[in-house]
């Protein structure tokens, strides 16, 4: 599916129903968490000391326990919470929003300013380990009794486990860097929570299920914002809660699950809304929107905001991380390709990786001239941008004049009707167009029909630069109409905004508005022109890219919510191999069906699929090996085919989703010590789930219905005889044969007798009149004619219309048209004058 909204069931990125995610972690899964669980971590220094990191205890429990020992900080904090608590119930409801406003700021700016600037020092120049060293706070020649003090409030935060001798002085400083934002953190949240309390009203005009609902939605804030503190903390530890990164490395990796697969975390608060909600104070929002914004995360390196990898780069039980890569030594398998056959694959798969980058950067010039979009980029010295900038003026103009004459009722009638009309035809008419130019490029049609043109690209070319201004101006019109309309339906506040709703309709109002521009600039990001504007449907040279970031990580990816960490898959357990060609090789002649032989472990995910790809559409002659070797982020185009085959009625899988030994699609079963059941199988490409195109190709195995890549195969070559003399007519009838054949899946009944040797039928074969021809085939869908086309076109370099192909029907016939037309592309083509 094309990310700009439209889907073409044979070629697009296929769009599956979201379900649950099946099982599809090895049976070792279970052992190794076990063993993680006493796995010791060790940590490094910078200056390359190991250590043991000993296990830190939980800062609520050592705080606020009365069985814990309570270090002097400890002691200060519960004093200042117990005096905020204190001064809440002691000061009046004004006082008390007053001082907690105050209060809340100074600690908010101690966390986001004070922590933030210590934070970059110490990453950037390890200020704070510099500045310990230098004082001698923890040297007990230098300060004793600072060394002393230090050491007593570390032994009573760690517990008996922890030695002070034994870890590094990095180490130390960072459990006391830990204890001091403790103080700032529970300090920030006490003043903040007693400020909004402090704010708490019951609005005048508001119904007892307005109260119910907005203090039920406020609790369930509340409790779901504590859920995500806990299990971000459960899935970073406290060596990234507390930037520990800054201080020592870490030597394990951490695994962004759960609350980090959310958008709402990597945004943090969720609405800012969570007590203000429930106490009605729409000014503790505020607040909270702005402590939000100013929080500083970057010395977590970027792990809260960003999306976990898809795959990892090496598995975790050690095993080596191989993705069958499309290596050199791959190609040149003494028993599949000569080293000179691999040399040519190599050098043709590069020559077509420069050439394609060349021509995508040419056509994307040629194609986007700083093209307006809303008003981005708008040149009032264009005409098209003049004319958009006439047209919204005299949009706006006659709704925002008085209304004295028409009404109130009529005027506000107007700006509705105004305000469907452009509705209905940016997304009803705007749709239809788009819907005919992908079945019959309706569009380029009407301009082929009408205008001159001195080439069918120029037609393309002008018809999407008119798409874009009409795509554009239509969508403008909507904005304004539909802004107007608002506006004419606005209530201004009253005296006191206390009253009623109108205080959170004006919020919620903003947040939403604020929501739709997000979304829209993240998806033209995330798009780029081509995608805003649905080149797709016009332009078919310019490649179609899948990028799953931004808005887009979350269309069809349910492990975006649930957290499902595809991670733990170990890839060494799965494989790709393809079977030799008729040749004997790994090169296959145009609609030569493809046996690939695929290894997975017997819990595979029965939603797995496999597909085949150019290799120079996935970045490169090595088929991608960075990003795109973890997922793949191209469209298949319809050339994939499921493991579990005959579980797939079309895109949509109909079987069960877990793929129990028992259950499992035909195939052996392997079994080795210490490594779980492996399940292997044969999957054919053939007819319609063929590439159709020349080139150097890799095969894919992807994870339960995603773009997950577990295995890719070594590189394959299609290839298309090319005649030596293009107007032989022995030679051409030969290769386009061959051609023929492969199109019509070397069907006997459809294909030519003379290729096929079938005698001639006693009864009339299905859709023929006549069966005397041994040249003459059936083509029974515009599929089978399209490929004849294009094997023409590729074998011969003549551009036949599927029309065509479908009027000729006969081998002999089409062939001698393509020698005609090759001689007459010769250069040194006369034509031969006939006299009367």
């Amino acid at each position: 599916m094309s990310a700009t909204g439209v889907a073409d069931k044979s070629e697009g990125l296929r769009q599956r129903a979201t379900a649950s995610s099946s099982s599809d972690k090895t049976s070792s899964s279970a052992p190794q968490d076990a063993e993680q669980k006493g796995h010791k971590v060790l940590g490094r220094t910078s200056d390359g000391t190991v250590f043991e990191v000993p296990e830190t205890p939980d800062m609520l429990t050592s705080i606020f326990s009365p069985y814990a020992p309570k270090t002097p900080l400890d002691i200060l904090t519960i004093v200042s919470l117990s005096a905020q608590v204190l001064l809440f119930f002691a000061l009046s409801r004004s006082s008390a929003r007053i001082f907690f406003a105050c209060y809340f700021a100074f600690w908010r700016a101690a966390y986001n300013a004070g922590l933030g600037w210590v934070l970059k020092q110490q990453s950037e120049h390890n200020w704070i380990v510099k500045v310990v060293k230098r004082e001698g706070w923890m040297d007990k020649k230098s300060s004793p009794k600072m060394e002393e003090a230090v050491r007593k409030h570390l032994k009573a935060k760690m517990g008996k486990g922890y030695k002070y001798e034994n870890v590094p002085i990095e180490y130390n400083i960072w459990l006391l860097f830990r204890s001091i934002v403790d103080v700032i953190l529970l300090n920030d949240f006490t003043a903040y929570s007693l400020f909004a309390f402090s704010c708490t009203r019951l609005p005048e005009g508001h119904s007892a299920m307005m109260h119910v609902l907005r203090w039920a939605a406020g609790w369930t804030l509340i409790f779901f914002n504590l859920w995500v503190k806990m299990d971000a903390h459960r899935v970073v530890k406290d060596y990234a809660w507390y930037w520990g990164d800054c201080f020592f490395l870490c030597l394990q990796s951490l695994v962004f699950d759960g609350v980090y697969e959310l958008r709402v975390y990597g945004e943090k608060k969720p609405l800012a809304a969570r007590v203000p909600l429930r106490t009605a104070p729409y000014n503790a929002a505020s607040a909270d929107a702005a402590k939000g914004r100013g929080e500083a995360k970057r010395p977590r390196a970027d792990s809260d905001a960003l999306p976990s990898p898809r795959l990892a780069m090496s598995p975790l039980n050690g095993h080596s991380c191989d993705l069958h890569s499309t290596d050199d030594e791959d190609i040149g398998h003494p028993t599949d390709l000569s080293p000179e056959e691999a040399q040519r694959m190599r050098f043709q798969a590069e020559r077509e990786s420069r050439t394609r980058a060349t021509n995508l950067h040419d056509l994307h010039h040629k194609i986007f001239k700083r093209d307006v979009v809303v008003f981005k980029n708008l040149d009032p010295l264009r005409g098209s941008d003049f004319q958009l900038i006439v047209a919204s003026f005299y949009a706006l103009v006659p709704f925002l004049l008085p209304t004295s004459r028409l009404g109130p009722n009529t005027t506000l009638a107007l700006a509705y009707v105004n305000a469907l009309a452009w509705r209905a035809f940016h997304s009803g008419g705007l749709g239809l167009i788009l819907s005919k130019q992908s079945q019959s490029k309706w569009m380029v049609r009407h301009f082929l029909k009408h205008y001159s043109f001195n080439s069918s690209a120029d037609a393309v070319y002008e018809t999407f630069d008119s798409w874009k201004i009409i795509y554009n101006t239509s969508l403008v019109m909507t904005y304004i109409s539909y802004g107007i309309l608002c506006w004419k339906c606005y209530v201004p506040l009253g005296s006191d905004w206390h009253v009623g709703t109108d205080l959170l309709r004006h919020v919620l109002g903003v947040l939403l508005i604020a929501l739709h521009v997000w979304a829209a600039h993240d998806s033209y990001n995330v798009l780029g022109p081509f995608g805003w504007l649905y080149g797709d449907f016009f332009i078919d040279e310019f490649p179609h890219q899948l990028h799953s970031v931004g808005i887009f990580r979350f269309l069809n990816s349910p492990e975006r919510s649930v957290g499902e960490d595809v991670s733990t898959i170990d890839t060494s357990l799965y494989s790709l191999e393809v079977q030799p060609s008729a040749a004997g090789n790994r090169r296959f002649y145009l609609g030569e069906p493809i046996s690939v032989k695929w290894r997975a472990p017997s819990t595979h995910s029965r939603r797995d699929w496999i597909g085949i790809y150019l290799v120079s559409r996935l970045g490169g002659p090595r088929g991608a090996d960075g990003e795109q070797a973890l997922v793949t982020r191209i469209s298949s185009h319809g050339k994939w085919v499921g493991v579990a085959e005959d579980e797939w009625d079309g895109d949509v899988h109909n079987g069960a989703l877990p793929l129990t030994p028992s259950a499992a699609p035909s195939g052996e079963v392997e079994k080795s010590l210490g490594t779980p059941a492996l399940q292997s199988g044969t999957t054919l490409f053939k007819g319609a789930k063929l590439p159709w195109q020349e080139g150097i190709y890799e095969i894919r195995y992807h994870h339960d219905a995603k773009h997950n890549v577990l295995a890719r195969s070594s590189r394959l070559e299609i290839y298309v005889d090319k005649p030596a003399d293009p107007t032989s007519f022995e030679k051409t009838y030969a290769v386009l044969g061959k051609i023929v054949l492969a199109a019509l899946d070397n069907n006997n009944s459809y294909a030519p007798r003379s290729q096929t040797g079938r005698p001639q039928a006693e009864f009339m074969p299905e859709g023929r009149t006549s069966d005397e021809d041994p040249d003459d085939f059936t083509i029974w869908d515009r599929a089978q004619a399209k490929r004849i086309a294009s094997g023409i076109q590729q074998a011969f370099d003549v551009d036949y219309s599927v029309d065509v192909v479908v009027a000729v029907a006969n081998l002999r016939k089409l062939a001698h048209d393509i020698v005609e037309a090759r001689q007459v592309l010769d250069p040194n083509f006369r034509p031969t004058l006939l006299h009367q």
